[in-house]
């Protein structure tokens, strides 16, 4: 079995776990909202549910309390291309060439009909979107969020300040923040 089968294969049990370990609380009830934060520099006290005193931070705090806190956690790479990739895909990015940070005209690299968390999210019954830096590559519509299991996208393709409402029905460029 060559690597990234068996890679595939780890993927599919562990997500299969997470869901059957998952299934006694959600029979019957409606499935839990799931909301992932994922930003570029932000510590492990720059939120005051993990004790940050030096300004306030209710709505993540309330999150936290309402809902599941993370106290053992570990970024895949300390920039943000191959900490998102990694996310996406669960692959360790520096496995994958060209998956540095990315300039704003790169092409696509999570490659179509390669398996992603909101993809599996979106095949549970989920609706999922992002709200924010996309740069995972951005050069042509087919490279953007939705069509790599996001719903919608409501952001930018990398650092520049070009603002961009996609949805899986329309591709819409809003316009230029300055």
């Amino acid at each position: 079995m060559n690597v990234f089968k068996l890679r595939e294969l780890i993927k599919g049990v562990v997500f299969g776990l997470v869901c059957w370990s998952m299934a006694p609380t959600l029979q019957g009830a409606e499935r839990p909202n799931v909301v992932l934060i994922y930003a570029d520099d932000l510590g492990f006290g720059d939120v005051g549910c993990y004790g940050a005193t030096s300004f306030q931070t209710p709505n993540v705090d309330r999150l936290a309390r309402e809902g599941l806190k993370f106290t053992d956690a570990h970024a895949p790479a300390a920039t943000c291309t191959p900490s998102r990739y990694a996310m996406l895909t669960g692959e360790y990015a520096w496995r994958q060439e060209g998956t540095g940070i990315l300039p704003g005209d790169a092409t696509l690299i999570i490659e179509p009909g390669r398996p992603t968390l909101p993809g599996m999210l979106r095949d549970a019954g989920y609706t999922t979107g992002v709200v924010g830096k996309w740069h995972l590559g951005f050069y042509k519509w087919q490279h953007t969020p939705t069509f790599r299991g996001f719903n919608s996208f409501y952001g930018q393709n990398n650092q520049s300040h070009t603002l961009i409402i996609h949805t899986q029905k329309t591709h819409t460029q809003a316009h230029t923040v300055t």
